[in-house]
């Protein structure tokens, strides 16, 4: 089980303390995307860096240095998907505007199909699986609205295999009847999905949606699952039980097709479809395991201290 006590909160940070500066120091960090580093991001395919407030960023470079990150960069598909470079932004740092309609950033691959991300050929990365019950995810994000009309997207995660089975991961910013609920005001909640185990879980906190720049954790070990708010487990769920045994296969060898999406959401295909996501994001770190208690204790006082939350 998760020592999900130990989570700090803003106010537990020592001043002068040295805090967490790299994420590649935690094993099986397979995505790190910082929009607060213009040498990330490009205008094009990677030559030209963006420079000036509102250029559309075309893809940012995934940090990972590990040999299973997913993709080595998200690329934004079309042109008319691109979310906007932002300065100015919290804690005086920059980031992605998304636009709430189909902004988007992936990598993709589609057995037969090109691919997108710098990606190998059948594969989305090195790792063969990346299991919905084991792994911890980080953002950075701010919502632009308070009380949005419709499911917002922040991260779709999925992979199909050749009988067109997927698992998926969901970040909502949901509308009042989002499955799952037990509120009717507009919360964050985190779904799943595998149809080869059942029909899918979600996680609905009881944070109300604001448009403050907030730190949500995603942290589960295979027994307990939480969904918190700035370091401190008392803003959201925990010791969770998603009901979820599911996986997801990375690695595509047969018809399937497999990717990561940030800002809407996505289908295999490489479609850029609905639902997204309107406001700001500013950092993400995926882990493909559950992290220890002092290294998520790192990982959050870092992200604390950098964005001053």
């Amino acid at each position: 089980m998760l020592g999900l006590g130990n989570s700090i909160s803003s106010s537990s940070l020592i001043s002068g303390e040295s805090v967490f500066v790299d994420p590649n120091s935690v094993s099986g960090t397979v995505g790190w995307w910082d929009f607060t580093v213009a040498g990330n991001m490009y205008t094009d395919t990677g030559s030209t860096n963006v420079s000036s407030d509102g250029d559309l960023i075309k893809r940012i470079d995934n940090s990972s240095t590990s040999g299973n990150k997913l993709g080595v960069f998200l690329e934004a598909p079309f042109s008319g998907n691109r979310p906007a470079y932002k300065t100015g932004g919290t804690n005086s740092k920059t980031y992605a505007k998304f636009d709430g309609s189909n902004d988007a950033l992936r990598c993709w691959h589609q057995s037969g199909s090109s691919s997108v991300g710098g990606i190998e050929t059948n594969k989305l990365s090195n790792s063969s699986v990346m299991r919905l019950d084991n792994y911890t995810l980080y953002y950075v994000a701010k919502a632009d609205i308070a009380t949005p009309t419709s499911d917002e997207i922040i991260i779709h995660m999925s992979a199909y295999d050749d009988s067109n089975e997927n698992n998926m991961v969901f970040l909502k910013h949901p509308d009042a009847n989002v499955s799952g609920g037990t509120d009717d005001e507009p919360t964050v909640s985190f779904y799943t999905q595998s149809t080869s185990e059942g029909p899918g879980a979600a996680m609905v906190t009881d944070q109300l949606l604001t448009t403050n720049t907030e730190l949500w954790t995603i942290r589960s070990d295979g027994d307990s699952s939480s969904f918190y708010k700035n370091a401190n487990t008392s803003l959201g769920l925990t010791g969770h039980d998603i009901g979820i045994e599911g996986k997801m296969t990375w690695n595509r060898t047969d018809s399937g097709g497999s990717f990561f999406q940030i800002g809407s959401q996505g289908n295999a295909a490489g479609n850029v479809a609905i639902n997204g996501f309107d406001g700001d994001v500013y950092e993400m770190i995926l882990i493909e395991r559950a992290v220890t208690d002092a290294e998520n204790t790192s990982i959050e006082n870092y992200l604390m201290t950098k964005y001053d939350l």
